[in-house]
């Protein structure tokens, strides 16, 4: 979701995928009626925004498809508590063990957040490609409004849903099925026919949706939604733990 104006919601609230622990959900703001607006840098399409810890200042990607994580370097420097070691997923399904720690203060904007379990993740080419110190997620931000302007490279943030300017028609459905809050939305898709889709709301991709091969072959094959442009086998992603490379054979 590149363009316009969008609102995204973390009521009560691919890194792509996370063992269940009940922790994530530990810790957050006592800030009320907070409205803070915070600028932030597109690069790419993603979201490259600054946070505060410790008066020192870092740069973040805003990914609302994962937790909150910290490089090994930055680790090192702010020496925070450790919670406990998960196995973590990335979107190529490899699976790591990852440090969890727990941030004691962390100011995005004017908002003051406390007690925030963040995963230790080593840095990898995205992360140095876009110089960041890591990934503020879904879970800091649960009990938050969001309000995303990518025109003019700025989002709002707000416990106060009546503070912005909304509207029911440009309104969706929102879940939160596991235990670092991943926002899923429903979105209405049209073809020959109507259907539709639950998806993750992941401002960690740089498409505005995106249907897994398996998704598409196992359901939305079967009906006239969409139209098959041309096929290949192959193509390349980057996640977590690293590069997948396979040779790409394009159809037409």
């Amino acid at each position: 979701m590149k363009y316009g104006t969008y609102i995204f919601f973390f009521c009560l609230l691919s890194l792509n995928t996370i063992a269940q622990n009940s922790f994530f959900n530990q810790g957050g703001t006592t800030q009320k009626n907070y409205f803070s607006t915070v600028k932030f840098e597109n690069i790419g399409g993603f979201i490259i925004v600054k946070a505060t810890m410790r008066g020192e200042t870092y740069r973040f990607l805003l990914d609302t498809g994962a937790p909150n994580a910290i490089s090994k370097a930055l680790y090192e420097k702010l020496k925070p508590s450790i919670l406990s070691e998960v196995e973590m997923v990335d979107a190529n399904g490899v699976a790591n063990k990852v440090t969890m720690v727990m941030i004691e203060e962390i100011t995005f904007g004017n908002v003051v957040f406390e007690n925030i379990p963040t995963g230790v993740i080593d840095s990898f080419m995205l992360m140095d490609c876009l110089q960041i110190d890591g990934f503020i997620g879904s879970n800091m931000l649960r009990n938050s409004v969001i309000q995303f302007a990518y025109a003019d490279e700025m989002l709002i943030l707000t416990d106060k849903s009546n503070l912005l300017n909304l509207s029911e028609n440009h309104a969706s459905d929102i879940e939160f099925p596991d235990e670092q809050s991943s926002p899923y939305i429903e979105i209405g898709l049209r073809g020959e026919i109507e259907g539709g889709d639950i998806a993750l709301f992941d401002t960690g991709l740089k498409g505005f949706y995106d249907l897994t091969a398996t998704g598409y072959d196992t359901l939305f094959s079967q009906y006239p939604i969409f139209k098959v442009k041309n096929t290949g086998y192959g193509g390349n992603s980057m996640c977590l733990w690293g590069i997948c490379l396979v040779e790409f054979n394009q159809k037409r």
